[in-house]
């Protein structure tokens, strides 16, 4: 499904960034056959006007750095790129990670880096993407964030966007956990996104708003809110 579908007018302003979530499993392309099409939301449906990009969830890279793509067929890759390129003037990121996916420190580790950026770029071309969203949520060793990063970055200097191609890929970070992570590498991205969701869940004792904005003292005293002052 989509996330975060505000009003066209909204989407229209140059200062905001409005991306669209879209889960691989939920995508219908429309005629493809081959187990395509099976998903709710027919891509001929989708209003780019409510948007100002789609991320597309998910691919995961393997503990060797080579990107899995799992429920990500590849009739939702480059065929969706290019509808939603020759319909609109929209990127489409492809985010790389989420809470399944444990892989992603070795992925970076001094020893599969190299091959991690080569997969990220050499799919970017194949598949048409227009850059990449980092979404690491567990395991991150710093100094290994540091060193990816930079990596990315550079290579993306070399590289351009589909559905601009007089610009460069863009570069996302959706880090959950702590945010002193994303700070040392802030200047490689294009924007980091703030997951402020799953503050609360059954492994606390407590029952408790999933993403509540404030909480009082009496609250509870761990992820009591998705927002710290």
């Amino acid at each position: 499904f989509i996330q975060m579908l505000p009003s066209p007018a909204l989407a229209a302003s140059a200062d905001l960034w409005i991306s669209g979530y879209l889960n691989s499993w939920d995508l219908n392309m429309v005629g493809a056959g081959g187990g395509c099409d099976p998903g709710p939301l027919p891509n001929d449906k989708i209003d780019f006007t409510a948007m100002t990009h789609i991320i597309m969830f998910a691919a995961c890279p393997n503990s060797s750095g080579i990107i899995q793509y799992n429920n990500l067929l590849a009739c939702k890759r480059k065929p969706f790129n290019d509808y939603v390129h020759n319909n609109s003037d929209i990127p489409v990121i492809l985010s790389l990670g989420g809470s399944t996916c444990s892989s992603f420190s070795s992925a970076i580790s001094p020893a599969n880096r190299a091959a991690f950026v080569n997969d990220v770029i050499a799919t970017l071309r194949r598949e048409e993407y227009d850059g990449i969203d980092m979404d690491i949520e567990s395991g991150i060793n710093q100094a290994d964030l540091n060193a990816v990063s930079a990596d990315l970055y550079n290579a993306f200097q070399n590289e351009h966007a589909y559905y601009d191609t007089t610009k460069k890929p863009q570069l996302l970070a959706a880090g959950m956990g702590s945010g002193s992570n994303w700070a040392p590498v802030a200047q490689y991205y294009d924007q980091i996104n703030i997951m402020s969701y799953d503050m609360q869940g059954d492994w606390i004792s407590q029952t408790w708003h999933n993403n509540a904005v404030y909480a009082t003292a009496t609250d509870l005293s761990r992820n009591a809110t998705s927002i710290n002052d």
